[in-house]
């Protein structure tokens, strides 16, 4: 990557069990913001959200690898994306000397939404609160890149009512890419 370029990251929630992965991760987005790179992170969660929903006995379950999210999964799912799992990820950032700001898909209407469903056998199949990307706030984002920013992106989503949306991190991190114009994803 040369000074200029913009890359899109999906942060997998998996790697923050591994502390020395995740510490190589922190350098090398400080090398890539100190090389002018314009960095964007979109984090995933799952083991996070799997011991929350485990820790107040929510059943969690998968329908062809996307987490089914009823209206209880959903709150707890922007609690752990938005709260717990975004603001540790831009402090160990900000630790490691990269100037990030950690938000969630709904602060700016960074991304709306809509429900989507999946299908099998020609048959809808309603997976809840969980919603595919319609648009991206690409002027919001382009600013805080301009400012110097690694913005650190939780893929919660808002539709036009404001209604919450689970969004499938390498969905939210494909859709911020094309709307931005990334060089690399």
């Amino acid at each position: 990557m040369e000074a200029g370029s913009t890359v899109v990251i999906k942060y997998g929630g998996s790697i923050t069990k591994d502390i020395e992965a995740t510490d190589a991760f922190m350098k090398d987005v400080a090398v890539l913001q100190d090389a002018g790179v314009k960095v964007v992170i979109v984090h995933g969660g799952g083991p996070d959200i799997n011991r929350m929903l485990d820790r107040l006995n929510l059943k969690g379950e998968f329908i062809k690898g996307l987490r089914k999210t009823d209206e209880a999964a959903m709150e707890v799912v922007e609690m752990v994306l938005s709260g717990k799992v975004n603001k540790d990820l831009t402090s160990k950032l900000l630790a490691n000397g990269v100037d990030a700001v950690g938000i969630s898909g709904r602060d700016g209407r960074l991304l709306e939404a809509e429900r989507m469903y999946l299908e099998e056998g020609g048959k809808k199949i309603d997976i809840g609160f969980v919603g595919e990307v319609t648009k991206v706030n690409s002027k919001m984002l382009g600013d805080l890149l301009i400012m110097g920013y690694v913005p650190v992106i939780s893929p919660v989503a808002g539709d036009k009512e404001g209604k919450a949306y689970n969004i499938n991190a390498d969905y939210a991190a494909a859709a911020i890419g094309v709307s931005i114009g990334a060089d690399s994803i």
